[in-house]
């Protein structure tokens, strides 16, 4: 077995692992205090607060694979929600955490593998604060690589004991440490090879002494020899996982290669190695996305560039393995950070061409080399000059770590850095078209969406946002009266919608916003007078509707579609159909205002005003709107009960003080009870407020025959 190197350590609280950890997690911490506050971005809303499944806590369903591959992820967002509900704070604080007892974990076990402080406190600091792990620890969603290498860093710890130790246990224990990785993460899978790499390296010797000039091969194969049950189990655990995840799950697997050719994709995977290991020594600019023209594929292996990054690759490992008799921590760092990219490096095509959050595992054989550089200036240049460089760097990292943690703050922040540095990443300018159209700037909304299509017209989710994003266009130019541009809008916007559906038939949203296309259509229709082409588009935006309904979905919005579908049948003055559609709706969102005010409506036009009160009374409780107020007063007006309906009135009046039409009516009704003193008030107030309004004359006609 394995012998641990003994290291006595000078007195003092600087030579004190202890201390060190404490400061490295502190510094961890302190690091991404700054995204405590932030919100939820890109995915996250749709993994915690829209998932059944986290806010149940049920484990089998995390392992089903209608949820995705990751439940211990799952798991632990359950334990948040739990907790803290779906507030991002609690979040983002499990995630800083967690992020902050890996690099405890980490300089710990670089201090069992080395037993040189400077190499351990070194890397497990720039494991802390090095600008590329902002795309995992202030990204809620980023939890996946941080607890993968959670359990990877443990499992290493748990086989290094068990080479040192010959305890069976520690050899189980690392086993399941896998098994929990992979759960939290598939890239994990690469912990057997990270193992025989460490064994080979630095848990030894078993034959000869170190230094012993045998063959780097050799070594690996040594090791193989020294554990063969462990490495058959983990070979096993492998295999089912694979199996579970490819052809159970199908976990992020794409159907084709990248550029649609094998020469193509694969000659991209050297330029996604060269890309990644210049942002771990240069992490700048860090981007959010890299779809769209972001990250250029290769040509295939005759393009000059990609023939630089074979080369590049080759040299690398040839390096590498040069220098594992010289310096195996060095052989260690650069290889770890090889095999840990291997998954991502498109070898299994999968959707997601690149990610800075990839990054985090592998970081760590960088920051091992970056450990052993700290100790090359400490013992070639002192002291002095090893702590400045250490500084200096370190100072560097803070400042950029801590600035592109405010990125990710909420989506607008996040997209609008991405699009400032990277204009042609399709994801920024979908998603900074949809951050604009909920501000209310649909030009700017169409302007991104637009060109988020040219950037990839093959995504149909684009097309269905920009026939949405027309379709709201449609919609005020026909508030302000420009029919003809109105009718140009939602036609264009069909157009779109259809593509989307073309593309896409299970696309039940571009079905619903079909739906409101023709019923924009058909209202314009009618105010041209074109009765008969208005029914008909009607009943297309009814089929519409069905079609997004038959379509069916989880998702929290989706019984507005029943609300949508019955505004079909009230504007035809349909309102038994109506009803049918808006208690649908109301099952669902039993305190929504307009659904609310809507059944109200249909309840008075069918003359039943008894059951139109109730809608009426919660639609103001939701939300107290003049609509709704004039409403319930004209339903108690029909039933007679003058008093009553005064009283609502008078409730409306405080908080619609200026309201020409309440007053007007508290004018007319304390008029027909008899009291013409508060009817003369209320009429005369309304005339201050708008004397030239459109019922100004009627206003005058009242005041004149009260006042005889």
């Amino acid at each position: 077995m394995g012998r641990k190197r003994q290291v006595q350590r000078k007195p003092g609280w600087w030579n004190s692992p202890v201390i060190w950890a404490v400061l490295l997690s502190l510094l961890a911490f302190v690091s991404y205090a700054n995204t405590l506050g932030h919100g939820f971005v890109i995915d996250d809303a749709s993994l915690i607060s829209q998932s059944s499944v986290v806010q149940q806590l049920r484990w089998g369903d995390m392992l089903s694979p209608a949820h995705g591959y990751r439940p211990v992820r799952t798991f632990t967002y359950g334990l948040n929600f739990l907790l803290g509900g779906d507030d991002p704070f609690g979040y983002h604080l499990f995630n800083v955490i967690l992020h902050s007892i890996n690099v405890v974990l980490l300089f710990f076990l670089f201090l069992r593998w080395t037993d040189a402080l400077v190499v351990s406190s070194a890397g497990a600091l720039f494991f802390a604060i090095h600008p590329v792990q902002t795309a995992a620890v202030a990204y809620i969603s980023g939890r996946k690589d941080i607890l993968a290498t959670l359990f990877v860093v443990l499992a290493c710890h748990a086989y290094t004991s068990y080479r040192r130790k010959a305890k069976p246990r520690l050899a189980v224990l690392a086993l399941v440490l896998f098994v929990l990785a992979i759960l939290a993460k598939e890239v994990a899978v690469v912990l057997p090879a990270l193992l025989i790499l460490v064994d080979a390296l630095l848990l030894r010797p078993r034959s000869g002494s170190e230094g012993d000039g045998r063959s780097f091969i050799g070594k690996l194969i040594d090791s193989l020899r020294q554990a063969p049950l462990f490495y058959g189990a983990a070979l096993l655990l492998l295999l089912s996982g694979a199996y579970y995840a490819i052809f159970i799950i199908k976990a992020s697997r794409m159907t084709v290669f990248w550029g649609g050719s094998p020469w193509v994709h694969y000659g991209t995977s050297f330029k996604l190695f060269l890309h990644y290991a210049r942002l771990v020594v240069v992490p700048y600019p860090l981007i959010a996305d890299y779809t769209g023209d972001v990250f250029r594929l290769s040509q295939g292996f005759f393009e000059l560039f990609t023939v630089v990054c074979v080369v590049f690759l080759v040299g690398y490992l040839f390096l590498a393995v040069s220098l594992h008799n010289r310096n195996p921590r060095i052989t260690l760092g650069m290889l770890w950070f090889f095999v840990a990219l291997l998954p991502v490096l498109q070898i299994v095509p999968f959707h997601e061409l690149a990610a800075d959050h990839f990054l985090y595992l592998p970081l760590v054989g960088f920051v091992l080399l970056l450990g052993e550089a700290a100790h090359f200036l400490k013992r070639s240049w002192g002291t002095g000059p090893a702590l400045a460089g250490t500084v200096a760097l370190a100072v560097c990292f803070t400042i950029l770590t801590t600035g592109r943690n405010r990125d990710w703050k909420d989506p607008a922040t996040l997209w609008s850095a991405t699009y400032r540095t990277a204009p042609g990443s399709y994801r920024a300018n979908q998603n900074l078209g949809l951050f604009y159209y909920e501000k209310g700037d649909t030009d700017k909304a169409i302007l991104h969406t637009e060109r988020s299509i040219q950037l990839d017209s093959s995504k149909e989710q684009a097309w269905s946002n920009l026939g949405a994003l027309y379709r709201a266009r449609g919609s005020e130019e026909r508030e302000a009266g420009h029919l003809d541009q109105a009718r140009s809008w939602n036609e264009k916007a069909l157009e779109y919608l259809k593509h989307a559906t073309e593309m896409e038939p299970s696309d039940l949203w571009a079905w619903a916003n079909m739906g409101q296309v023709y019923r924009d259509l058909g209202l314009l229709a009618e105010q041209r007078g074109d009765v008969r082409g208005s029914l008909a588009l009607r009943v297309q935006a009814f089929q519409s509707y069905q079609k997004a309904l038959s379509i069916g979905s989880d998702h929290p919005r989706f019984a507005l579609i029943w609300f949508e579908e019955a505004k079909v049948f009230l504007d035809g003055g349909y309102y038994d159909q109506a009803i049918y559609y808006l208690r649908n709706a109301e099952a669902a969102f039993p305190r929504h205002p307009g659904i609310l005010y809507a059944l109200g409506l249909c309840y008075f036009n069918l003359r039943q005003w008894r059951d139109s009160i109730p809608y009426l009374e919660k639609a103001i409780q939701a939300d107290p709107s003049i609509e709704s107020w004039a409403m319930l007063a004209k339903c108690y007006e029909e039933l007679g009960e003058n008093y009553s309906a005064i009283q609502v009135y008078e409730r409306a009046l405080s908080q619609y003080p200026n309201s020409v039409e309440i007053h007007y009516n508290l004018g007319v009704l304390y008029h027909r009870i008899g009291d013409p003193d508060r009817a003369v008030r209320h009429l005369e107030h309304a005339l201050q407020l708008a004397p030239k309004g459109p019922l100004a004359g009627n206003i005058q006609k009242m005041l004149d025959v009260i006042e005889g």
